[in-house]
């Protein structure tokens, strides 16, 4: 992840869902993606693996929602706010 620019890095909690135990997500100016690393475990010092969630726009900022299970991204070029909701 050196070259895509981190712009924030959310440690998800457990309870956001059952598929995303452990994870962490990334966001990204240069990528225009979120990157989830899913790590073994909460000491987080081995990788499992690494997906990337295109957005298709710079992401100046990402906010977890614990009362809604939601997070929500800050795009910069649009302005628009986007809602990343998993459903069980």
């Amino acid at each position: 992840l050196s070259a895509v620019g981190i712009s924030e890095l959310i440690f998800l909690p457990n309870s956001f869902h059952p598929e995303w135990i452990d994870n962490v997500l990334v966001s990204s100016l240069n990528g225009r993606s979120i990157f989830r690393i899913k790590f073994s475990d909460t000491n987080y010092d081995k990788v499992l693996y690494i997906e990337k969630i295109f957005i298709g726009e710079r992401i100046r900022d990402m906010k977890y929602i614990d009362d809604l299970n939601l997070i929500l991204l800050f795009l910069e070029n649009s302005g628009s706010l986007g809602v990343l909701k998993l459903s069980n």
